[in-house]
């Protein structure tokens, strides 16, 4: 970690991470997506598809979509993220029928809004840090201002970069509005324009730290990553965070964000959806194995199950994402 003027700050060692005794590995996001879909049958994917109405009773569950065609199974997984459409369908139901938590009848909140990406291939004598054998994260702090920068590397000679803006409180209360004015063309462009020329690091020795020099016109600068990062790959994002008290009613259930999100400064959002799959599938196989029929009385133990094997562990996760954003981003020395 640095101080903007790219004076070291501090440590935080990920080495000895990891998961059920495995290493923990970077990647990016659309090379996991194709080994998760290389294992997918083509004809199991429908795309373009939107739930408008969810109909269930102890026989199934049906779900209709935009397009007017109308689906039924046994169960519903609603793992359609932030703004899930399952969820909204779901709990508009539990509220009609006064089964909804107070705390679930408020939606996401957001206290951080950023601009990510990942960069083409770098130069490595402009970048030498490209060529580590391990992931390097450097995380920068602006003094003065609601920005923070992460910058890390990634296979071949790339960088990914998380340029993060603390929302001012008030904003950050109507989720609605902070989407229609920061999510624009025009904000972003903005967002852009305004962190250009934050500095970064080439890399992880202290020769190029300046402390205290000011000349840092030759520095490397967030805008030579931008400007190394093909347009429509940088994304600007609003950090929602919110715990669901409701996971499950009748056949449907819900994972991933559609039920915890967390801020991604432990990057543990995509993590925990995954292991909710894993959990959940584990306790459906446990009720289907060797047992039929596939009562509902079975199903909402399974349900059950899942809930009690996630809740606790996703909800440490959001306060430990949380915290750690605060660290991150600096709010605790503005």
């Amino acid at each position: 970690m640095y101080h903007e003027d790219l004076r070291p700050m501090g440590t935080i060692d990920v080495s000895t991470l990891a998961s059920a005794g495995y290493d923990a590995h970077l990647l990016h996001r659309p090379d996991l997506y194709k080994v998760l879909l290389s294992r997918i049958p083509a004809e199991n994917i429908s795309l373009n598809k939107k739930v408008v109405e969810i109909e269930q009773d102890e026989q199934g569950v049906t779900i209709h979509t935009s397009d007017g065609k109308a689906y039924r199974g046994d169960i519903l997984v609603g793992a359609d993220g932030s703004y899930s459409a399952v969820r909204e369908r779901l709990f508009e139901q539990l509220d009609k029928e006064n089964k909804l938590p107070i705390t679930d009848k408020t939606g996401l909140t957001a206290g951080n809004i950023c601009i990510a990406g990942t960069t083409r291939s770098l130069d490595p004598v402009k970048f030498p840090i490209v060529e580590s054998d391990h992931t390097r994260f450097m995380n920068f702090v602006g003094k003065g201002k609601a920005h923070s920068w992460m910058v890390f590397t990634l296979p071949n000679n790339r960088m990914a970069y998380i340029i993060q803006e603390q929302l001012d409180s008030n904003a950050a209360k109507d989720i609605t509005q902070l989407r229609k004015e920061r999510l624009s063309p025009e904000a972003k462009e903005k967002f852009l324009k305004d962190v250009r020329d934050f500095h970064i690091k080439p890399d992880d020795n202290e020769r190029n730290t300046p402390q205290g020099n000011n000349n840092n016109n030759n520095q490397p600068t967030l805008g030579d990553l931008l400007d190394a990062t093909e347009p429509g790959l940088v994304a600007t994002i609003l950090l929602e965070e919110k715990m669901f008290e409701t996971w499950y009613h009748g056949r449907t259930v819900l994972i991933g964000d559609a039920v915890h999100k967390m801020h991604l400064a432990s990057g543990q959002g995509c993590v925990n959806a995954m292991q909710d799959a894993v959990v959940l599938t584990n306790c459906l196989y446990e009720i289907y194995a060797g047992k039929e029929p596939l009562t509902f009385e079975r199903i909402t133990e399974a349900f059950k199950d899942y809930r009690e094997q996630r809740y606790s562990h996703a909800k440490i996760q959001i306060e430990i994402a949380n915290l750690r954003s605060r660290i991150l981003g600096g709010q605790v020395w503005l």
